[in-house]
C-alpha cells in the first residue's frame, strides 16, 4: 500500500515529461488537417456575402478553387516542414501565381506580358466595370479576378490569424470581411443566408480550437477513461450554442434597417457620375452662326489622310421626341480598345480659338489628353467632357490627344456587327417615312457595317441632307 502512492507519482511524472516533450507536437496540432479544413470552411462561408455583388455564376466555384488550393498548399508544406510559417509563405506564392494567371486570362488579347503590367491592366478594367454598373454587376472577367483576389486575401488572413497567431478571436475579423464589404456596397440589407454563413464559419473555427484545448493536456495527465474526448456531448453543446448565436446574429442584423444608400464615397474618385448635358451640336451651331467670322480651332495630326475631331452624344427617341441619353462619366483615361482590325497610333495637336464647350474635340479612339480642367470620359462613346465646378472652358487652350485610328478593310466591315445600345428600341409611333428612308438608304447592304457606312455617307452628303 505504501508503494502505490510512489508508483502513482512516477506515472504522473512520466506523463508530465511526455507533455513537456510534446510541446513541439502542439504547434503541429495547430496546423493539423482538422484546423486547416476549418479555415477552408470558414473562408468559403465568409465569401458568400460577395455573391450579392455580382450575377457572375463563376464566383462561387472560383472561390472554392482559390480556398482549396491555398489551404492544400499550406497543409502540404506544414506537414513536410513540421512548421507553420512555411505554409503561409507557400500561400503567398500560390496566390501570386493564381492572380497572374487570372489577370493574364482576363487581359485577353492584350500584348502585356510583364506581371505588374497585366495586374495594372486588369485592375483598371475591373474598376471601370464596377464604376459603370449597379449591383448585382454583370459577369466580367476582370471584375471576377478582383473579387477572387479578395477571396484569396481573406483566406490567407484567416489562416494567418487562426493557425500562425493561434487566435480564434482575431480570425473573426477576416471572416467578417466579405460581409462588411457587402454591407458597405449594398443599399439594401445583406440577406439572411450571408449572416448565417459568416456566423457558421466562425463557429467552425471556434469548435476546432475547442477540440485542440480539450485534447492537449488530459491525454497526458489523466487516466485513459478521463482523457477520452466526449464527442457526443461536445457536438450537442456546440449545436446548441451555435443555434443561439446564429439566431441572435440574424435577429440583430435584420433589426437594423438599411439606410437606403451605399457607403461608397461619391464624386470623381468614387462612383461614376450620371449627368445631363446640352447637345454638342447646339454649342457648335451657336459658334458658327455668329455675325463675324472667328476661327474656332486649328489642329495638326500625324494621321496620313487627316481625321475628324468629334464631340459625341447619343440620343434616344421617346414619346416626347429625340432627347440626349445620359452618360456615365469616369475619371482618368480609357483603356485601349480591343479590335481585330489594324490600328494606327496618332497624335493630334489642337489649338482652340474663341470656342466654349464642355465637350473636348478629340479623334476616335482617344487614349489620353492634356488640356486644363477636370476631364472625364464616357466609356460607351469615348466622349471626353469637363464637368468640374472649376471649369475654365476650352477657349484659348492648346492640347494634344493620343489616339488609335482604326483602319478596317473590306473583310473587317463585312464581319462587323451592330453594338447594343440602351434606348435603341424604335417607338411604335415613329413616322413611317423615317423607317422607309432608312431602309431605302441601306438597301443592298449585306452587313451591319455596310449599313452603317451607307447611313454615314448619306447623312454627310450636303446635297442630300442638311439641317434647316
Amino acid at each position: 500500500m505504501a508503494g502505490e502512492p510512489g508508483n502513482r507519482v512516477d506515472v504522473s511524472a512520466e506523463r508530465l515529461g511526455r507533455a513537456a516533450r510534446g510541446e513541439r507536437g502542439i504547434g503541429h496540432m495547430i496546423g493539423s488537417g482538422r484546423n486547416t479544413t476549418a479555415v477552408a470552411i470558414a473562408a468559403f462561408l465568409g465569401t458568400l456575402p460577395l455573391l450579392q455583388l455580382t450575377s457572375d455564376p463563376r464566383l462561387l466555384p472560383g472561390a472554392a478553387i482559390v480556398v482549396v488550393v491555398l489551404e492544400a498548399v499550406a497543409l502540404s508544406l506544414r506537414r513536410l516542414t513540421q512548421l507553420n510559417w512555411p505554409g503561409t509563405l507557400a500561400q503567398l506564392f500560390a496566390g501570386f501565381a493564381m492572380v497572374w494567371l487570372g489577370a493574364a486570362a482576363a487581359a485577353g488579347g492584350s500584348d502585356e506580358t510583364q506581371p505588374w503590367s497585366v495586374f495594372e491592366l486588369t485592375w483598371r478594367q475591373a474598376i471601370e466595370q464596377i464604376s459603370v454598373q449597379t449591383v448585382p454587376m454583370a459577369a466580367d472577367d476582370p471584375t471576377l479576378v478582383l473579387l477572387l483576389v479578395g477571396v484569396g486575401l481573406l483566406t490567407i488572413a484567416i489562416d494567418l490569424a487562426f493557425i500562425n497567431a493561434r487566435n480564434v478571436l482575431l480570425a473573426a475579423l477576416p471572416v467578417l470581411g466579405g460581409y462588411l464589404v457587402a454591407m458597405l456596397v449594398l443599399d439594401t440589407a445583406v440577406n439572411v443566408i450571408s449572416i448565417v454563413a459568416v456566423c457558421t464559419g466562425w463557429l467552425v473555427l471556434l469548435a476546432s480550437r475547442t477540440v485542440d484545448h480539450e485534447r492537449r493536456w488530459p491525454r497526458s495527465l489523466s487516466s485513459k477513461d478521463e482523457a477520452k474526448f466526449n464527442l457526443r456531448g461536445f457536438a450537442g453543446l456546440a449545436v446548441g450554442l451555435g443555434t443561439i448565436s446564429i439566431a441572435s446574429a440574424v435577429v440583430i442584423g435584420l433589426a437594423v434597417p438599411p439606410d437606403g444608400q451605399s457607403w461608397l464615397p461619391q464624386g470623381r474618385f468614387g462612383r461614376s457620375q450620371s449627368v445631363d448635358l446640352i447637345d454638342p451640336t447646339i454649342d457648335l451651331n451657336a459658334n458658327l452662326n455668329r455675325p463675324d467670322e472667328r476661327p474656332l480651332l486649328r489642329y495638326t495630326t500625324s494621321a496620313p489622310d487627316g481625321l475628324r475631331l468629334r464631340s459625341t452624344a447619343l440620343t434616344v427617341m421617346t414619346e416626347n421626341g429625340w432627347q440626349l441619353d445620359q452618360m456615365r462619366l469616369l475619371p482618368g483615361y480609357p483603356r485601349e480598345q480591343s479590335v481585330s482590325t489594324t490600328q494606327l497610333p496618332v497624335v493630334t495637336q489642337v489649338d482652340i480659338g474663341d470656342y466654349e464647350s464642355n465637350y473636348l474635340p478629340a479623334p476616335y479612339a482617344p487614349l489620353n489628353w492634356d488640356p486644363v480642367g477636370s476631364w472625364s470620359y464616357d466609356p460607351r462613346t469615348l466622349t471626353v467632357l469637363d464637368i468640374g465646378s472649376d471649369s475654365r472652358g476650352l477657349a484659348g487652350q492648346s492640347y494634344s490627344v493620343a489616339s488609335l485610328l482604326p483602319i478596317p478593310d473590306a473583310e473587317d466591315l463585312a464581319h462587323a456587327s451592330a453594338g447594343t445600345i440602351d434606348g435603341s428600341t424604335i417607338p411604335d409611333d415613329l413616322p413611317a417615312e423615317i423607317t422607309d428612308l432608312a431602309h431605302e438608304i441601306t438597301d443592298g447592304a449585306s452587313s451591319d457595317g455596310e449599313k452603317a457606312l451607307a447611313l454615314e455617307s448619306w447623312l454627310t452628303d450636303p446635297s442630300r441632307f442638311s439641317y434647316d
